[in-house]
């Protein structure tokens, strides 16, 4: 598993040496079986202040008095990025940003491991970034390595408090001396700089095997907002889980049909979902319609699954065993779905290019009560 280093070495964000000590550096490779990345931080440890909160998942953890170790990780337009913030003491935060906004509902399953050696002054985490939650990389670049794949990436660091907080950076984010005089500003993807990821032939087939790796979960949610054109004037909001319809006319008939169906269904979907599921969704997305249900693979065998019909509405399945996301049917205005009906338990759904279809049987409740909702709220949203 071949890896990338990206350090940084008493730089500041604008290009400055600085006067601190400071050494810090993230690793990044690919997980030779799944894709998923793998990103370990090597740091100094400055003693800042320790978060009240218990490890785990935490905002705000790049304001004064804490120190941060931050990654940023942009697609191969540099349009979207990924920025992951992890501390020494066993918090991290992870945030989608699009053009259309930013969004922070995204709980890993399994935490970062972490370690400190306070006699050495040093701190080490690992993480594990599932492939479906990585910006889509760039692969049609000249390469000589026919398994390689590029993204756009920065490290930055913060510590220290008052007028001693000072923010480092691998990679100069400025422009111009006017520019380094001003406030310390990460977000600027078009000066990070490219990462070359080797992926295996089983990583590449896993990748490329469901929408959810070919598209990855970053990037169905951008194509989500982005299929929604915004009036004049109108713009997304820059905080919380803000991909889906936005500020559009649409939404209020899709959430007033969305909520009529969940009364009609309300007797046949009334185990409430627990919070391994909702923290997938969005501000103000609910469950419509959910239930176990059959994902064929082939004739003959099928996994099975929980499948949840939102209000946004999106078409989500999980792995009830360990309540894991495996998948998004891609849905959105100018995008819609085919269901056909196969026999009472049986449906198909096929996706608006026709490039794929999902074979479903439901477990829980009749076919016919997924094909009315996805129909109804499909007929909204795409005006049939």
């Amino acid at each position: 598993m071949t890896s990338n280093k990206i350090e940084i070495n008493n730089k500041l964000w604008n290009g400055k040496d600085s006067e601190t000590n400071y050494y810090g550096c993230v690793s990044l490779a690919l997980s030779p079986s799944t894709s998923d990345m793998i990103i370990k931080v090597d740091a100094d440890y400055n003693n800042n202040q320790i978060p009240e909160k218990p490890a785990g998942r935490m905002r705000g953890l790049w304001e004064e008095p804490y120190e941060v170790f931050e990654i940023f990780i942009a697609s191969g337009t540099k349009e979207d990025y990924l920025e992951i913030n992890i501390g020494p003491h066993g918090h991290y935060y992870i945030k989608m940003i699009t053009k259309y906004g930013t969004d922070d509902n995204i709980i890993l399953d399994s935490k970062p491991t972490f370690s400190m050696d306070k006699q050495k002054k040093k701190w080490t985490a690992v993480l594990t970034l599932p492939s479906m939650y990585l910006p889509e990389p760039d692969t049609n670049f000249d390469s000589s390595q026919p398994l390689a794949i590029k993204w756009y990436a920065n490290a930055n660091a913060i510590i220290g408090s008052g007028e001693s907080r000072e923010y480092f950076s691998a990679y100069p984010l400025v422009n111009s001396e006017s520019d380094s005089n001003s406030s310390p500003n990460f977000h600027k993807p078009e000066m990070f700089q490219p990462i070359l990821m080797e992926e295996t032939e089983e990583s590449r087939l896993t990748r490329l095997s469901s929408v959810t790796r070919e598209k990855s979960f970053f990037g169905l949610r951008v194509s989500t907002a982005q299929s929604f054109s915004l009036p004049a004037g109108v713009s997304y909001n820059a905080g919380g889980g803000v991909f889906g319809f936005g500020t559009v006319t649409v939404e209020s008939q899709v959430r007033e049909t969305a909520l009529k169906l969940k009364h009609d269904f309300r007797l046949i979907s009334n185990t409430p979902l627990d919070k391994n599921y909702t923290k997938h969704f969005v501000d103000k997305e609910f469950s419509v319609l959910h239930g176990l249900a059959g994902k064929w693979k082939g004739l003959f065998s099928y996994k099975k699954r929980l499948l949840i019909l939102t209000s946004k509405p999106r078409l989500m399945y999980f792995d009830p065993k360990n309540n894991s996301l495996k998948g998004i049917i891609p849905w959105a205005q100018g995008q819609p779905l085919k269901i056909t009906k196969r026999s009472d338990k049986k449906f198909d759904i096929e996706i608006f290019d026709k490039s794929r279809t999902y074979f479903w049987t439901s477990l829980s409740h009749d076919g016919d009560s997924w094909i009315t909702a996805i129909s109804l709220l499909d007929s909204v949203i795409n005006k049939k």
